[in-house]
C-alpha cells in the first residue's frame, strides 16, 4: 500500500500522531516532572533508534548522515527533555515545524510502501519531532518564552550554513571517489547528499516553491526563517490566549463563590 499524498492512509497516519500526542498529555497532565521527563524521554529514544537505523541500514553512511533538520532534532529532543534547557528546548520547538511540514506535504515520500523500512523510519522519527518538543510545553516542563526566537532563528541558520558546506565537502569528495573510478561512472552512478535541501527541492512542494521564489541553492532556504518567526509568535499569542482565559475563569469561579 502506497503512502500517497492525502489520501486515506497519509489522513490516518496524520491523524494517529495528533492522537497519541492527545493521549500523552491526558496522561502525562497530572503526573510528576519526574514521570513526565521520564516518558517524553523514553519516546523520544524511539527517533534516535530511527535515525542511528537509517545511519547504518543501507551500507553508505555518507548518504544517510543525520543532517537532516528533522533528523538532528531527533537526536537533541532527548537532551532538551533530560536537561530542560530553555534555549535547546525552544530549538526542538522550531525545527518540529519543519517535521509537520514534510509530514503534511509530503510529496518527497508519497511513494513510500506504507510496511517498509524506508517508510517507518521516517514516519517514527518525525512523529517523535512533532509530539515530544510540543509535549515538553505543554506538560509544563518548560515555559515558552518569545524572547529565545532570535536565537532559535540563528542558530537554526548556523545550522544550515554548516550543513550546506558539508554538503558541498561531502559532493566533492563523492566526485572525485567516482572519477577516479571510471568515466561511466562519473556520469551515470555518482551519489550526491542533499542535507536540509540546500542544494535542490527533492521533490517537496513546499521547497519546490521557495526555490520558485528565490532561485539560488543555499539562499532558497532562507524563506524558512520568516515562517519560523511566524510559527513561534502564533504560539506566544495562542499561549497568552489560553492563559487570558484561565484567569478569567479563575476569577468568575472566585466571584460565584
Amino acid at each position: 500500500m502506497i503512502w500517497g499524498t492525502f489520501t486515506i492512509q497519509h489522513i490516518l497516519s496524520l491523524a494517529a500522531i495528533i492522537a497519541l500526542a492527545a493521549a500523552l498529555y491526558f496522561i502525562l497532565i497530572r503526573t510528576s516532572e519526574r514521570v513526565k521527563t521520564a516518558v517524553l524521554f523514553a519516546v523520544s529514544l524511539f527517533g534516535v533508534a530511527a535515525v542511528l537505523y537509517d545511519l547504518f541500514r543501507w551500507g553508505e553512511p555518507l548518504l544517510y548522515l543525520p543532517l537532516h533538520l528533522c533528523s538532528l532534532n531527533a537526536l537533541l529532543i532527548p537532551i532538551a527533555v533530560l536537561t530542560k534547557n530553555k534555549v535547546l528546548s525552544h530549538l526542538t520547538l522550531a525545527w518540529s515545524l519543519g517535521a509537520m511540514m514534510v509530514l503534511i506535504v509530503n510529496t518527497g515520500q508519497a511513494h513510500y510502501e506504507m510496511f517498509s523500512e524506508a517508510f517507518w523510519i521516517f514516519y517514527i522519527c518525525h512523529l517523535c519531532d512533532v509530539t515530544v518538543p510540543a509535549l515538553l510545553f505543554l506538560t509544563g516542563l518548560v515555559k515558552f518564552n518569545i524572547k529565545k526566537t532570535p536565537a532559535t532563528i540563528g542558530a537554526t541558520m548556523a545550522a544550515y550554513t554548516g550543513v550546506h558546506f558539508t554538503n558541498l565537502a561531502i559532493n566533492k569528495y563523492l566526485f572525485e571517489k567516482a572519477s577516479a573510478v571510471s568515466v561511466y561512472s562519473r556520469i551515470r552512478t555518482i551519489p550526491q547528499v542533499n542535507y536540509m535541501y540546500s542544494l535542490g527541492d527533492e521533490g517537496n512542494a513546499i521547497f519546490a516553491l521557495f526555490r520558485r521564489i528565490i532561485p539560488l541553492d543555499y539562499w532558497h532556504m532562507y524563506l524558512i526563517a520568516p515562517i519560523l518567526a511566524a510559527f513561534l509568535f502564533s504560539i506566544h499569542f495562542i499561549g497568552k490566549a489560553r492563559n487570558k482565559r484561565k484567569r478569567q475563569n479563575t476569577e468568575k469561579q472566585i466571584t460565584e463563590v
